[in-house]
């Protein structure tokens, strides 16, 4: 290469790197800037009710529970509380990929340090190859740079949040879970119909479930796979693929919409959906988060707090929590 033809590439390349680091320190500050300082809606965070551990004592929850919107409004750990003095919560978020799920594990175990995680395993089958991936992408780059996510935040942002004051957290009396006491009966067909087929999990899924499993165990927390009533998103190739997962693994696995389980539970898509089929209600919540309890309290060393002068609040918050369900709140249920 002509020494002339040398100059002009190095300084090109210079340039490059240039606008690349400076491109790299713009979006750090930026997200510096906007990222929100406060777990709470008010406060810009997205998806604040999966994040409600944040409002959590540190290290206080012995169970976490990750999923989609099936799990937010399928799992209540209050219920938990209230019958084993188990405390838990439940980070659901609508539409949530495996991926998404890893990320919040982290986010999570930043601040808690849980016996029990619960994986939802609805999210492995979220998407299809190529939106696995696309969702991996786009999780990795916000976490990097969280104004990817946040640019909107702009408008809203305060002078106290660019002065860099911590905001009060925001706390979840009824810890992730979703009410509703709407009844709209499940009358299709039998989706768990036998079948020796398996559906299967693609190899970005695959990936991301078995960076959850890896990150659980590191940390000697003890894993479980729970699947909830969803007439609308689940199946038996489903069940036998996450069965094999699970039984390779030695992971346990639950999934409730297998007849003996529905049995067990006493569950009823006639009285315990919201929606037809996609999503229960509180009586159908209740009665899969009572067996849930019973089998966390089985299963696991988990310890009653609710002598524990560590746990005042969550007598408090159960007494709201009641008054949710109760419909004597009508404001907080329409909030959780």
């Amino acid at each position: 290469m002509h020494i002339s033809n040398r100059k002009q590439f190095a300084g090109r390349a210079l340039k490059m790197i240039a606008f690349v680091l400076l491109t790299v320190l713009l979006l750090v500050g930026m997200s510096k800037t906007l990222v929100p300082r406060s777990n709470s809606g008010s406060g810009g965070m997205h998806n604040y009710r999966a994040r409600g551990f944040y409002g959590e004592e540190k290290d206080s929850l012995d169970v976490v529970a990750i999923g989609n919107s099936d799990l937010a409004s399928g799992f209540s750990p209050m219920e938990l509380w209230k019958t084993h003095g188990i405390s838990g919560f439940a980070c659901g978020e609508p539409n949530q990929t495996i991926d998404q799920s890893v990320r919040l594990l982290q986010e999570v175990l930043t601040c808690q340090r849980p016996k029990v995680v619960i994986l939802e395993t609805d999210a492995l089958f979220q998407e299809n190859m190529d939106g696995h991936l696309t969702s991996l992408v786009k999780t990795a780059a916000n976490y990097l740079f969280p104004v990817l996510e946040y640019h909107d935040r702009w408008k809203s942002v305060t002078i106290s949040e660019l002065m860099g004051k911590p905001q009060k957290p925001w706390h979840d009396a009824a810890k992730g879970y979703r009410y509703s006491d709407d009844r709209v009966a499940y009358k299709g067909s039998d989706y768990m119909a036998k079948t020796d087929d398996r559906e299967e999990i693609d190899a970005i899924a695959l990936q991301s479930l078995n960076q959850f499993v890896e990150i659980c165990r590191n940390a000697d927390i003890q894993v479980l796979f729970v699947e909830m009533p969803s007439a609308n998103s689940w199946n038996m190739a489903r069940h036998q693929a996450v069965t094999d997962y699970a039984s390779d693994r030695n992971i346990p696995f639950i999934d409730f919409n297998m007849k003996d389980m529905m049995t067990k539970t006493g569950f009823d898509w006639l009285t315990d959906s919201r929606d037809g089929g996609n999503h229960l209600n509180y009586s159908g919540a209740k009665k899969i988060s009572i067996w849930l309890g019973n089998y966390l309290g089985s299963q696991y060393q988990l310890e009653d707090h609710r002598k524990n002068s560590r746990y005042q609040r969550w007598q408090q918050d159960s007494a709201d929590y009641n008054r949710i369900v109760s419909g004597a709140d009508k404001q907080a249920a329409d909030e959780n």
